[in-house]
Order: structure tokens, then sequence, then C-alpha cells
């Protein structure tokens, strides 16, 4: 009974952070109100943004008392709320209100309720970074003492090669099952989702029959954030045909042997890019590799008009020219006529998340970032088969000084979560965080011509769509009208 009382305690503040992302101050329903309560009593105030954040983590550390620290019973009980869950939430929350969006943003100076509270503070607040980077610390502590560390793929009695065991690795951060995988802190237990998520998620292959697949691809400016193969942008490495990142090329080299099939052309954008791009994103006549098959068998995606996984028929194609392999178990099968995917949940939180905000959280306290952000960034990149990033900016970008400074770092923290937790629902709470959303968000949605049947005619950017109007009241979501027009005492987010 206890723990029953301590997970409603994490769902009610879990549930108060969320409707925070979407609309910013909301009510804080601490209390039940009787069903024959006054209308006056029905008829509540949003409350400001930092008492929201405030409650929630007051409920996270009650919800503490009677939580395990692990799951012991994994067959019944995996999903159930655990202490590293409720302390990474909490340390999620309070990341979301230090940073720009909540912290000294002008944009609502005058936003006040009819009672003339301030409902969001425009005034900057160092210390709410402070108490982030406190909360984090206790998150990554507490999640390292009951075996939560970062994923890598172990080989078995299959034979493969480093890189596609890299690939493995890459892929299984998000993909294989809590109980294997001690780098998710907490999945969504709904195994059926992931199922669907997957499907949409993957391309036809030569042997299947007509099925409804892949539904969901990634745009040509997500294949361009991932690093080259130096580790830095594609716009700063001076190896790296930047200019020339949208002509064709035939793979004659051994670099790409476990990425491109051998002798097939693509475009210069799919050469010499970091492992993750590999991992995340299949593309025309890249190699997909699942376990069902031998490493000499990998699959070759073929995605032109005609091909296998091009335009065949309105269900099997993506508009965008890249599939996201990222979210596809390396363990579903490909040799049955129609889908098999292996179930897997879909991750809410993992280690990899904790350590990129442990890194922003000390950037954004420190006069300029030292070894305390570095070590947590080079982390990731050192699982991904990449060098830290001040060898890397030094040996191989046109800006060798930009981990040196605060807003260098900054920027390539940002970067690092766009690639590392691309596709994971992270993204568009990020943006919006960090006050970028209006200039990602704005940019046409682009990829390669899909009806081309040769590379030529395959090979060229297309916009696929355009009309796209993010403005700054875009960071909240508005209120419903009947919502405003029930109780007058709720104002309306700025802008709307």
């Amino acid at each position: 009974r206890v723990r029953w009382e301590s997970e409603v305690k994490f769902i009610k503040a879990y549930l108060h952070f969320f409707l925070a992302q979407l609309y910013g101050p909301i009510p804080i329903v601490d209390k039940n109100l009787a069903v024959n309560a006054d209308p006056e009593q029905v008829r509540v105030f949003r409350e400001p943004v930092d008492s929201v954040i405030n409650y929630v983590v007051n409920l996270l550390d009650e919800s503490l008392l009677n939580l395990p620290d692990r799951i012991e019973e994994t067959t019944t009980e995996m999903g159930r709320i655990t202490k590293p869950i409720a302390l990474s939430v909490k340390a999620k929350a309070l990341v979301w209100v230090a940073s720009p969006l909540f912290n000294g943003n002008p944009d609502y100076a005058n936003f006040k309720d009819k009672r003339g509270v301030q409902l969001i503070s425009s005034q900057y607040d160092q210390g709410k970074w402070e108490r982030a980077l406190e909360a984090i610390n206790e998150a990554i502590d507490i999640s390292h003492e009951n075996g939560h560390a970062l994923y890598r793929y172990r080989v078995g009695v299959e034979s493969m090669s480093e890189t596609t065991q890299m690939k493995y690795t890459l892929r299984g951060a998000v993909s294989e099952r809590p109980i294997q995988n001690t780098e998710i802190i907490w999945a969504h237990p709904a195994y059926q989702n992931a199922n669907q998520f997957q499907n949409w998620c993957t391309p036809k292959f030569e042997n299947w029959v007509e099925v409804d697949v892949a539904a969901i691809g990634a745009t040509l400016k997500i294949a361009e954030q991932y690093y080259t193969h130096n580790g830095v942008p594609i716009n700063e490495d001076p190896t790296w045909n930047y200019s020339g990142r949208y002509e064709m090329r035939r793979d004659t080299g051994a670099f790409h042997q476990y990425y491109i099939s051998k002798g097939e052309t693509t475009a210069n954008l799919n050469y010499y890019r970091e492992p993750r791009f590999y991992a995340h994103l299949a593309f025309d006549r890249s190699l997909y590799e699942m376990l069902a098959q031998k490493e000499e068998e990998t699959i070759v995606l073929k995605c032109r008009s005609g091909d296998p996984s091009g335009i065949i028929f309105s269900s099997a194609y993506i508009p965008t020219g890249y599939f996201i392999k990222k979210l596809v178990s390396f363990r579903s099968a490909t040799t049955t006529t129609s889908p098999s995917p292996w179930r897997f949940t879909i991750p809410n939180i993992r280690l990899a998340d904790l350590y990129l905000l442990r890194a922003e959280a000390e950037n954004e306290i420190k006069e300029s970032p030292d070894n305390d952000v570095y070590q947590w960034v080079d982390s990731i990149r050192l699982r991904a088969g990449l060098e830290g990033v001040v060898d890397s900016w030094r040996n191989h970008s046109s800006i060798p000084g930009k981990p040196t400074t605060k807003e260098g770092m900054r920027q390539i923290i940002k970067q690092e979560r766009m690639i590392e937790l691309a596709f994971e629902g992270e993204r568009p709470f990020d943006l919006r965080r960090w006050k970028d959303a209006m200039r990602y968000q704005n940019e046409p949605v682009q990829g390669w011509d899909i009806q081309g049947v040769r590379a030529e005619e395959y090979y060229q950017v297309v916009t696929i769509f355009n009309a796209r109007n993010f403005t700054t009241k875009d960071y909240l979501q508005p209120l419903w009208p009947n919502t405003i027009i029930k109780n007058s005492n709720l104002v309306q987010n700025p802008g709307w």
C-alpha cells in the first residue's frame, strides 16, 4: 500500500510536469474538490511556472520514501516506478525551468493573471542551474548505484566486424529491452506500441508482400546534423566536401565496407560520416544489418522509384529518402513475408540523456568549460567511436577553439543531444526550452526526389513541405476557448 501511495505521488508530479512543458503555468491540483464545491472554488487560477516545478519537485521527493531502488521481479513489475526514475524526472523538471524559455525570457515580461501575479519570471536566475545540477548528480549517482550503465552490444556466437558491433550498440541503446539494457532508466511498458512504431520506420524488404510499413522517415536536415567521421559538424570539417554534399559518387574505399554497398552510387552526404549516422539512418544503397542475416549477407537497401524499398505502393515508402533504422530492433526477423518485429519498450529516459544534461548544467554554471563539462559529453562520444570534443575540434575543425568557450560548448552540447537522442521525442522539447524552435522549425522539410529512377534523377534535393510558421506564441500551447469560458480566472497564453 505504501508503495502504491508513492507511485501515485510520482504520477501526480509527472502529469503536472508534462502539462507544464506544454502550457507553462498551470493550476496546481494538490487537493481534491468536493463534488458539491461552490463554483468559485472550481474556478482555479494558473500558478507561476516556478511554483508548479517546486510542487513537482516536492512531490517527487515525497514519493522516494517507499519506491524501490530497482525492479527485482522483472517478469511482472517492469515499468513500475523506481527511485532512479523519480530522481531523473526531478532532474529534467529542474533543467526545464532553468532553461532560457523560463529563465530570463523577456517575451513573458507582461504575462500576468487577473490577480496581477507574474506567471513566468523574466529575471535570469543562475541558482536554477545550480539546483538542476544538484538534482542531475543525484539522479546519476543513484542510477550508477543500481547498475545503470551505457549500453554496449556483446557479441555471442555470431561473427561480425567491430563496425557492425558498433552499429548494434548504437541501435541497441534504444531498442534492447530494459532487462538486457541497463542504460534504460524508464521505458514505456506497452510492447504493442513499440511494435507498431517499428513497422512505421521499417523499409519494405525484397521478400515482403504488400504490407503497410514505412510511414515515418528522417528529413535531409536531420541527416545533415550528424558529424563527419572526424567527429565535427559537416560545415566545420575542412577535409569533408561540404559544398558538394548533394553531388554523387561511387564507393570504392574500404572505409564504407560495412556502411554502403560496394561499387554503388549514392550522395556525398552519405560518405565519411560518424557511426551514429549509419546506425540511426538507412538510405539508398546503404547496408541494413540484422541479426537474422550473416554479415556477408547484409541487406542492401534500394530506394529509387521501382526498387523494393522505393515507390511501389502508397504505404511502403517515405518521402524523404531516409529511413529511421535506430527505432527498428536488429533482432527483428526479415526472412518472413511480412514484418515480424522484436518487441521492445520505447525509452522515456536513458542514462545518456542524464549525462548530456549534466554537461549542459555544468557549462551554464561555469565561466568557461573544463573537464567537468567535457567528460560527460566525451563518454557518449567514446561509445559512438569518436574522439573527445577538445581533440576532435583541435585536430579536425575550422573552429578549433570552439569547445573552450561557454557559447561554443553550448552549441556542441545541443548538437550532441540532437544526434544522440534523435527520434526519441526529446528534440521538440529541447528546441523549445532552448528557445531555438523558431530557427529550426521554420526551415523547409526537404529530402531526395524519390520519383527518380536513375541515380542522377533520385539525388536531387526537393522541398516536401514549406508552409511552416512557428512564432513566439507556439512555445506554449493554447488553452481551449471553452476552458476559459467555463473558468473566467484562467488567462490565455500570450499570442493566442
